[in-house]
């Protein structure tokens, strides 16, 4: 950045590991590294949930867009990131992971009703000031980003299938998270996958596996994250 005073984002990949500094996988977008543009960077952000840690930013860019912005909760640096690059084109990819990020049992590993609640009124928080921004800086942008309600939605109906086909959340937490997603998210009432959730947290995993089976749908993958403490 010393030598290229036009750049006002430099971001890498990061590397998820275990106790013990055990990797698990590198998180590195595919592509070569170099100049790319904002909103490119934005909709990768968005669709892949890349987690953008290894950031260097341009101070008075990054306070014009907000800084890091606590209503967002955990979302506060990939908010951020997609604030300020709806600002610049000035963006430098390193395809290398560059930031060593730990998890344990307690962190991403852990389920709760509760952080699962306050993780989707974060991103419809995201998404929101996102949308406020693009209004004045990229009109023709706000159209993708709406989608971004109903794409999340989807996201959140297949976490909270994913926990549950581990065994992670009972029936109970399971209506529980349900209504709240669709309180927060009422993008969710127009998916199947609700209702089947919804039945499925009475009559259990196993009719959940037969509906798969019927309708050919295989089981929903597995982060890092889901299997860690398993």
């Amino acid at each position: 950045m010393n030598k290229h005073s036009a750049i006002d984002l430099i971001y890498a990949g990061i590397q998820l590991q275990r106790a013990g500094r055990r990797p698990i996988r590198d998180l590195v977008l595919s592509g070569s590294g170099g100049l790319k543009k904002g909103l490119e960077c934005v909709r990768e952000q968005l669709l892949s949930h890349h987690m953008i840690m290894s950031s260097v930013y341009r101070k008075k860019l990054l306070l014009n867009a907000g800084g890091w912005d606590t209503s967002v909760g955990s979302h506060l640096d990939c908010t951020a990131f997609c604030r300020v690059c709806l600002r610049t084109s000035q963006i430098y990819y390193i395809p290398e992971s560059l930031l060593l990020f730990a998890i344990t049992p307690n962190s991403w590993g852990s389920f709760s009703v509760e952080k699962e609640h306050n993780k989707a009124k974060w991103y419809r928080r995201k998404i929101d000031l996102l949308i406020q921004d693009a209004r004045f800086l990229c009109p023709d942008f706000v159209p993708f980003l709406k989608t971004m309600y109903a794409w999340h939605a989807r996201l959140s109906l297949s976490n909270l299938e994913s926990q549950f086909d581990l065994n992670s959340i009972s029936g109970s937490e399971l209506r529980q998270s349900l209504q709240q997603l669709t309180d927060v998210f009422p993008e969710s009432k127009k998916s199947l996958s609700g209702l089947k959730l919804l039945v499925s947290s009475y009559v259990g995993l196993g009719w959940l596996k037969f509906i798969r089976r019927v309708l050919g749908k295989s089981a929903p993958s597995h982060s890092e994250f889901n299997v860690l403490v398993k």
